[in-house]
């Protein structure tokens, strides 16, 4: 991620440069009237005042250089992000994944991905309507990016929330696993006048430090083809591959 350049570190280059350009130009002002205090105005105009238009020149282009970074960042970001759930779009959650990976690899520390969908979403649409699905899903979303770690990726590629949970054991992945199903059992989503019920079936892959860690494309097709076999299981099933 590009770094961002805070405000107040623009506002301070801001006005340093524009302090030292009025210093510079008071200091031309009082140079030229004890050199010349006949014609020191014409000078000052004449040769001065152009050198220090330059100061003020880079002020305005290095401020309109940071707004335009700030402004980039924001619609990356903003690109980046699924407007329903505010999770990761699969590019950006893969391209950033591949890059921790390559990180964790190096280092051996352990790596789990999950693969979890909302079960039935194509009933809730039928019976409820697209709205209520879409409450849904907004609902789960928020419900994983509270109870993940922030050095956590939490993406959404179609009805299926990604998660690549960092350094934490094989063992432990179950666990972790069972506590977002226990959450979206006990999750009500208001929709209108109706109340919206949920579960959702998962699939997972983990990679402990004492095995040689796959590629991430395979542990990541081992999470989903994990999910698939969840699924024919059976509303709220869990399906899991460990290293």
């Amino acid at each position: 991620m590009a770094t961002k350049i805070p405000s107040i570190t623009q506002a301070r280059l801001f006005t340093s440069l524009v302090v030292i350009t009025l210093c510079l130009f008071v200091t031309a002002i009082v140079l030229l009237r004890d050199i010349n205090s006949d014609n020191w105005q014409e000078e000052l105009f004449t040769f001065y005042f152009p050198m220090l238009v330059l100061p003020a020149t880079c002020i305005y282009l290095i401020s309109l250089a940071i707004r335009v970074h700030r402004l980039e960042q924001r619609v990356a970001i903003a690109n980046s992000y699924d407007p329903l759930t505010h999770t990761l779009k699969p590019s950006p959650l893969l391209d950033q994944a591949k890059k921790i990976y390559q990180t964790t690899e190096l280092s051996d520390q352990p790596i789990s991905i999950l693969c979890m969908e909302v079960d039935r979403v194509a009933a809730i649409t039928e019976e409820y309507g697209q709205d209520a699905a879409d409450a849904v899903l907004r609902e789960f979303g928020g419900t994983v990016i509270g109870a993940t770690r922030e050095k956590d990726l939490i993406g959404r590629e179609q009805d299926c929330f990604i998660t690549v949970v960092l350094n934490t054991p094989a063992e432990y992945t179950l666990p972790v696993v069972t506590r977002f199903q226990e959450l979206a059992h006990s999750d009500v989503v208001l929709n209108e006048s109706n109340e919206v019920r949920y579960s959702i079936s998962v699939g997972y892959a983990s990679s402990d430090q004492s095995e040689e860690l796959p590629e991430f494309d395979t542990l990541l097709n081992r999470a989903k083809s994990a999910l698939e076999n969840a699924k024919k299981q059976g509303p709220a099933s869990i399906q899991g591959w460990i290293a």
